[in-house]
Formats: structure tokens, sequence, C-alpha cells
């Protein structure tokens, strides 16, 4: 039989690994995150990830959406 403190600990440790998981780098609720969060401590692959996930793809599909809108009319 595990004792008690053992058991709490291992409670712990799981909840708070499960507590560690973070949004996916890229995904809408990573951009969020990050673009109220401090620049100064990005890493560069965050910088990265930013500019071509929050920004530019974001960019390049409004302008395929407008681009598809003024085909249609």
């Amino acid at each position: 039989m595990i004792k008690t403190p053992l058991k709490i600990t291992a409670i712990a440790l799981t909840f708070g690994l499960l507590g560690a998981c973070d949004a996916v780098p890229g995904s809408d609720a990573w951009c969020e995150k990050m673009a109220k969060s401090d620049k100064t401590s990005w890493s560069a692959e965050d910088a990265k990830t930013f500019a071509d996930e929050c920004v530019a793809e974001p960019a390049k599909e409004k302008i395929d959406d407008t681009m598809d809108d003024l085909q249609n009319n």
C-alpha cells in the first residue's frame, strides 16, 4: 500500500505537469498570449514563429479573401 504523503506528491506532480502544458506555438491562443507578453522575454524562435504565424499568415489570408471578393464582383 502506498503511503499517503507519497500519494499526495504523485497527485501534485501529475496536476503540475498537466498544468504546464501550454498553447501550441502558432495557434490562435499562443498568438494572443504572446501579443500580451513582454517582447523582450521572447526567444528568437518565438519571434520568428510569431512573425510567420501571427502576422504574415493572417495578412496573407486577408489579402486572399480580398482578392476573392474582387474577382467575384
